[in-house]
């Protein structure tokens, strides 16, 4: 899936309420096949995704897979949203800092759980 399909998909989840956050570097993420949850550990910007089952959790498939999941993104735009910050992801570096010439900052935010990365620009 391309990454405006899963922007479009996150941005909708957002708005409505699928997505709380559980501490300083935690989201619950509800999603289609269960619930999961997105965490930051301390002192970096890479993120990972875990699924919640009884027997513990186990880390999201579509992490694996080269690229940032649905719920990472999730998670990051309730986060700016809550901070009252707009975000846009851009899946090269070059068109992040094209757009942070209108203003705004550059983020790189990558996977811990497998080659997925986004660029994300703050305003």
């Amino acid at each position: 899936m391309a990454l405006a399909e899963r922007v479009r998909i996150a941005r909708s989840m957002v708005r409505a309420g699928m997505v709380k956050q559980l501490g300083p570097r935690r989201w619950r993420v509800r999603g289609r096949t269960g619930d999961y949850v997105v965490y930051r550990p301390a002192g970096t910007l890479a993120l990972e995704c875990h699924r919640m089952t009884k027997v513990g959790d186990v880390p999201c498939p579509a992490m694996s897979n080269g690229h940032i999941c649905v719920h990472v993104i999730e998670s990051i735009i309730a986060g700016a949203k809550r901070k009252r910050h707009k975000v846009s992801f851009c899946e090269s570096k070059t068109q992040a800092e094209r757009l942070s010439r209108l203003g705004g900052d550059v983020v790189h935010v990558r996977s811990r759980q497998g080659s997925g990365e986004v660029f994300v620009v703050v305003r």
